[in-house]
């Protein structure tokens, strides 16, 4: 039996957890014996989507912390594209939704400066049609 990579990590805004986004951690912890939620600041949310998370960052930390207690939750870069926080963590697998095709091609990119750590991706929860922008849009 193959031996589960030690550390992974995930990165997200994880404005309104929902169905999908706990597919999708649930399904990354699985893959590796500890998991690490990168959360986007505010601010890199506005530069990411054009406006700031209906919920700031601490209110998410805090949603995600009381949905996964067992799973390490630190903050993002402050710079997009920086990518410092792996190479502080040094994850051995990163993982990626299914919609986080660019942040895996841009991080594939500086892949010689990772080369220790394997990039995949997890399939969409049913029918993927649950994202935190079309919920917002309802709200």
């Amino acid at each position: 039996m193959e031996k589960k990579p030690k550390v992974a990590m995930v990165f997200g805004v994880f404005d309104i957890l929902h169905a999908g986004h706990k597919h999708f951690i649930e399904s990354a912890s699985f893959l590796a014996e500890k998991l690490v939620i990168v959360l986007a600041s505010d601010e890199n949310v506005l530069n990411l989507k054009g406006e700031f998370p209906i919920n700031m960052f601490n209110d998410r930390l805090q949603s995600l912390s009381k949905l996964f207690p067992d799973v390490k939750i630190v903050k993002g870069d402050d710079e997009l594209g920086k990518w410092n926080i792996v190479s502080v963590i040094k994850p051995d697998l990163i993982i990626f939704g299914y919609d986080q095709e660019k942040m895996k091609e841009a991080l594939s990119s500086r892949a010689g400066i990772f080369s220790a750590t394997n990039l995949v991706s997890i399939s969409k929860y049913k029918d993927g049609s649950l994202h935190s922008s079309t919920l917002r849009k309802m709200l």
